[in-house]
């Protein structure tokens, strides 16, 4: 077997240690899973923590990092290989897509549990929310491809629709522990369907 480089061991430490934090958020939560139990999970000293990540914080960050660049990635991907211009078909895929990371346990755990974290740590607050604000522009540009796509013009702020997006999303999260409330693949594309229709009749009476 080819001994591993030291960028390379490193890399499989990091890893590990990030697959380990994923279990642990699931099996304790984010206050319970402590960077010794993380390490014990994972296999690695203290030690082995600290050469990767500065602290907890850090490490968590990472997880949703990997896990939002992955979902956006399939979003791009969704848009990009339509090939039909009905926006009814389109909000409905969208739909899935969110009900996608709605079910992405990891995803809507560190959602929640770190918009509470958040609010009682000032230094991770401002981390968050550049975190949030990027992605949230990342999402008013996917949106933007997508009114592109269909040759229609947003009848609102693509950072606002974006925002709603987002915040419904979350609250679809926190009501989903409620047996019998209705998933995003069924709420949003209701909601994407009204503003799409809406933008079509705008667009048909311009001159």
């Amino acid at each position: 077997m080819k001994r591993l480089t030291r960028q390379e061991s490193r890399e499989q430490t990091r890893q590990s240690l990030i697959h380990a934090a994923e279990q642990e958020l699931l099996r304790v939560g984010i206050y319970e899973a402590s960077i010794r139990r993380i390490c014990v999970t994972a296999g690695y000293t203290l030690g082995a923590f600290y050469s990767n990540f500065g602290n907890k914080d850090e490490l968590l960050m990472e997880v949703v990092e990997i896990h939002t660049a992955r979902l956006f990635s399939s979003l791009d991907e969704l848009i990009d290989s339509s090939n039909t211009p009905d926006f009814k078909t389109i909000a409905k895929e969208i739909g899935c897509w969110l009900k996608e990371i709605q079910m992405d346990q990891i995803l809507s755990n560190l959602t929640l549990e770190f918009t509470l974290y958040a609010r009682h740590n000032e230094r991770f607050s401002i981390i968050y929310a550049a975190n949030k604000e990027r992605w949230r522009g990342r999402l008013a540009q996917s949106l933007g491809k997508l009114f592109d796509h269909l040759g229609q013009t947003p009848t609102m702020p693509l950072k606002q629709l974006a925002l709603a997006l987002s915040a419904l999303w979350q609250g679809l999260v926190l009501e989903s522990v409620v047996p019998g409330t209705d998933a995003a693949d069924t709420i949003i594309p209701v909601l994407l369907n009204s503003l799409l229709e809406k933008s079509q009749a705008d667009s048909s009476r311009e001159p």
